[in-house]
């Protein structure tokens, strides 16, 4: 039977996974590497995990969370501005930016 322990990293493995075939190797790899308490082996497997998991999480969730704020952005900027160029002519940009979304009850 597998330890909470083991779970943890079993879990964690299969996140890393799924970072590694979206963000590519190289830059989950090197993400982790910043994590204190966390050894991850090439393929994202969790080789050893510290006792201290919340710290670890909150670690993880930092590098990453900062790495979706740069993937969003500069993956967003050209798709957006290809929109803003082929809208309505009727439309201006600036109309289009200061657009504010209704808020539902």
């Amino acid at each position: 039977m597998l330890t909470t322990y083991d779970q943890y990293k079993g879990q964690l493995s299969s996140v890393f996974g799924k970072y590694i075939r979206i963000f590519g190797k190289d830059i989950t790899l090197a993400k982790l590497k910043h994590v204190e308490g966390i050894t991850v082996a090439p393929d994202g497997t969790v080789v050893d995990l510290s006792k201290n998991l919340n710290d670890v999480l909150e670690s993880i969730i930092n590098e990453f969370t900062d790495l979706s704020e740069y993937v969003v952005r500069t993956t967003m900027k050209p798709i957006l501005t290809d929109l803003l160029k082929q809208s309505s002519p009727s439309i201006s940009n600036q109309q289009i930016v200061e657009q504010k979304p209704e808020l539902r009850a």
